[in-house]
């Protein structure tokens, strides 16, 4: 089965997309979403400053012991513990 990220789910969630669009015909025969795909979902309407993903990432490589975490985002590079690229 195909999977879809959270951008496709919150495409067809919203309806922002035609009925024709991409996102309807990839999941015309179903497709599996992630735990995180809709806990991320969820988060977009609150609009906080760092996605859920982004903590996510960040608290597993904590715990991994992987720090510093590299990033391009200027939100996420501001937290400790990581680092602006």
């Amino acid at each position: 089965m195909r999977a879809v990220d959270t951008n496709v789910l919150v495409r067809l969630i919203s309806r922002r997309s035609p009925p024709d669009s991409a996102a309807e015909r990839f999941i015309a025969n179903g497709a599996w979403v992630s735990t995180l795909a809709l806990a991320e979902a969820t988060t977009l309407p609150r609009k906080p400053s760092l996605g859920f993903t982004d903590c996510l990432m960040l608290e597993m490589a904590r715990r991994a012991g992987h720090l510093p975490l590299g990033t391009f985002d200027r939100k996420l590079a501001r937290v400790a513990e990581t680092e602006q690229l």
